[in-house]
């Protein structure tokens, strides 16, 4: 072969082996997003077969022991983790968490109880390495409760409910940390679905009594943007399950008023006919005010849940009635309950308990 000829042949095979290397190269991206793509879609299908599963057994459950130890068994087989716990926070001492059940500890002593100071709403810690990464000490404990330096914590702040589970060692430890985070939240999110429909199938007469006396004023005339509304100084605060039990012994809502935060957010005041002025919803464990984002869920509780179909006034934010209502946030410690508090357990010959408050903004536990 002449010089020019064999040339043009290796500049030939140098150009053909650069587009095969090119080729390689696509043809490696196209396999490893195939085998992406497998894998979530694996995810989606074990995160699909849980949730239908935990559907039938939170429906089904009797009592919540029940319903935790079914649903801890679900989880352990979906995301084959080694162990896993369910935990409740006390409603009466925030970060002390109790243990509901308890799945795959045989070779460690389970507490009862455990101080978890601190819980964030969700976080892993894998190798030393935890999110958030300013919860170590928090991820001490845990790892501590469950022997484990490999796990998933999940926490519903409104209902107290968690889920804690610890990774196996080997192949199945890649899987657990792939799949571990979705598979957690879907089971607490079933767990605390199971939870309100337990509540909600309680009797009337299970319902906590509330100790409220007769109102001692006559019916006034509803606000308006106008007027100044007046707040229930002996007792600012109410809680869903007080609205439930005493509509449901002939009670009614007479007044609503929602005040508009600078922020995009409501709150929501009522006036039963049990008080003598206007109170401040809080949320489930009456932690914290309850604040909604969706102005048609705040009108569709005030619609269906307490039954009011009057008139519903919309108070601005720095307005001289928002400023009249805005007060009733700040009751957030026992000791805070005013001496006219008092007075009015004390007129009824009962001391009724002071609700524990948090301030809002500092979790998402009562956004709605």
């Amino acid at each position: 072969m002449n010089t020019p000829v064999r040339a043009v042949a290796e500049k030939e095979l140098i150009y053909y082996r650069r587009m095969c290397n090119e080729l390689g190269k696509d043809l490696q991206r196209v396999q490893d997003e195939n085998e992406r793509l497998v894998r979530e879609l694996r995810r989606y299908q074990s995160q699909s077969r849980l949730d239908r599963e935990l559907s039938h057994v939170t429906g089904a459950a009797p009592d919540m022991p029940k319903m935790a130890a079914l649903v801890l068994d679900a989880v352990i087989e979906h995301s084959l983790c080694a162990r896993a716990m369910i935990l409740q926070e006390r409603e009466d001492h925030a970060g002390c968490f109790g243990i509901l059940a308890a799945a795959g500890c045989r070779d460690i002593l389970v507490k009862p109880t455990a101080a978890l100071e601190g819980a964030p709403a969700f976080g892993h810690s894998f190798e030393g390495e935890h999110f958030p990464s300013g919860d170590a000490v928090f991820f001490r404990s845990v790892g501590k409760l469950i022997g484990s330096t490999h796990l998933i914590w999940n926490y519903d702040a409104d209902s107290g409910f968690a889920i804690l589970m610890a990774g196996a060692l080997g192949p199945a430890d890649a899987m657990f940390r792939q799949q571990g985070d979705d598979l957690s939240y879907t089971a607490l999110a079933r767990l605390v679905d199971g939870y309100w429909r337990l509540q909600a199938r309680r009797p009337a007469n299970e319902i906590p009594e509330i100790s409220e006396l007769s109102p001692r004023i006559e019916a006034v005339p509803a606000p308006t943007r106008d007027t100044s509304p007046q707040l229930d100084r002996a007792r600012p605060t109410i809680r869903e399950y007080e609205i439930a039990s005493s509509i449901a012994k002939g009670g009614a809502i007479q007044q609503v008023a929602v005040l508009m935060r600078d922020d995009g957010e409501y709150e929501l005041f009522i006036r039963p006919s049990w008080s003598t002025g206007f109170r401040q919803m809080l949320t489930f464990r009456g932690h914290a005010e309850k604040v909604y984002k969706d102005v048609n869920r705040l009108l569709g509780y005030v619609r269906t849940a307490c039954r009011h179909d009057g008139s519903i006034v919309f108070y601005a934010a720095g307005s001289e009635q928002f400023e009249a209502l805005k007060p009733a946030a700040p009751t957030s410690l026992p000791n805070d309950r005013t001496q006219e508090a008092s007075a009015y357990d004390d007129a009824d010959g009962t001391l009724a308990s002071s609700i524990p408050l948090k301030r809002s903004g500092t979790t998402d536990e009562n956004r709605n």
